[in-house]
C-alpha cells in the first residue's frame, strides 16, 4: 500500500474482526510507538505488550493480543517466540529480502507454523526482482520454493564471472518479468492513493526568505563544498 493508506489500521482491524487471540508484530524499532499510538486511536479494544528489552518474563504476557517487537529482538528471542502459539504474524516494512541474512532466516522460521502471515510494505522490491523470493517464501512457499538457488536459476538470467567456479553466480535480470510480477501479485493486495483517495490537487506556495550577508556566505559555501568554517 502507498504511504498514508493505513496499513497498520488494516492489520489492527483484521485482528479484531477475526478475533485473533495472539499476533506477533515485527517492526523497525523506530515504528514501535506507531503501533501503540494506532491501537490507542483505532482499536483500544486490542490489548498489547511491547518488548522494550529482551527480558522475556517482563514482556511475554499470554493475556495480550499483540506482541510488538523489533527485528533485532525478534532474532535474539526467536527460540522462545517459536514456543508461543500465534494466530498471525505482521512483518512491518518487509525487511526480509536478503535470503542469506540472519534476520530473514530467523523470521522465516518463526512464521513457518503461523497460519496468517502478512508483510506490510510500500516498496517491497527495492533493488532487483529477486527481492520477491524471501517475502513470498514467507507468505506462500509453494509459489517460489524454499531454495533461493533453484528459484534464481529457474526465473533469472545468470552470469558466471569465473567459468572454473560455477558456484559463484551473478543474477542478471529475470527471464520473464511478467512471470515474476504475477507471482508477487498472486499473494498481494496492491492499493494506490490515486485509486483509493479523493485528494485535492497539490498547491505549492513559494516563500522567499532573504539571508543576511554572512549567513548567505556560509550557505553557499556549504552548497559548493559541503563544508564551511564558522
Amino acid at each position: 500500500l502507498d504511504p498514508g493508506l493505513g496499513k497498520t489500521k488494516i492489520c489492527l482491524d483484521f485482528t479484531a474482526y477475526m478475533r485473533l487471540n495472539r499476533v506477533l508484530v515485527i517492526c523497525p524499532k523506530a515504528l514501535m510507538f506507531v503501533w501503540e499510538d494506532e491501537v490507542a486511536i483505532h482499536r483500544p479494544d486490542v490489548s498489547y505488550t511491547t518488548f522494550t528489552t529482551t527480558e522475556w518474563d517482563n514482556h511475554a504476557d499470554l493475556s495480550k493480543t499483540l506482541w510488538i517487537i523489533n527485528y533485532r529482538k525478534a532474532v535474539i528471542l526467536k527460540d522462545l517466540l517459536k514456543r508461543v502459539k500465534f494466530d498471525a504474524i505482521f512483518i512491518d516494512e518487509g525487511l526480509v529480502k536478503n535470503a542469506s541474512s540472519e534476520q530473514t532466516k530467523a523470521i522465516t522460521a518463526l512464521s513457518k507454523n503461523i497460519p496468517n502471515r502478512v508483510i506490510m510494505s510500500g516498496t517491497l522490491v527495492n533493488n532487483t526482482e529477486a527481492d520477491v523470493f524471501s517475502p513470498v517464501r514467507i507468505l506462500e512457499p509453494s509459489l517460489v520454493g524454499t531454495a533461493y538457488g533453484k528459484f534464481r536459476d529457474t526465473y533469472f538470467n545468470v552470469w558466471l564471472p569465473n567459468k572454473e567456479d560455477k558456484d559463484i553466480k551473478v543474477t542478471c535480470g529475470p527471464k520473464d518479468p511478467e512471470m515474476i510480477k504475477s507471482i508477487l501479485h498472486s499473494c498481494s493486495l496492491v492499493m494506490r492513493k490515486e485509486e483509493w483517495l479523493s485528494l485535492p490537487d497539490k498547491q505549492f506556495i513559494e516563500i522567499e526568505v532573504p539571508l543576511p550577508e554572512q549567513t548567505a556566505h556560509h550557505y553557499y559555501e556549504l552548497l559548493a563544498n559541503y563544508i564551511t568554517t564558522v
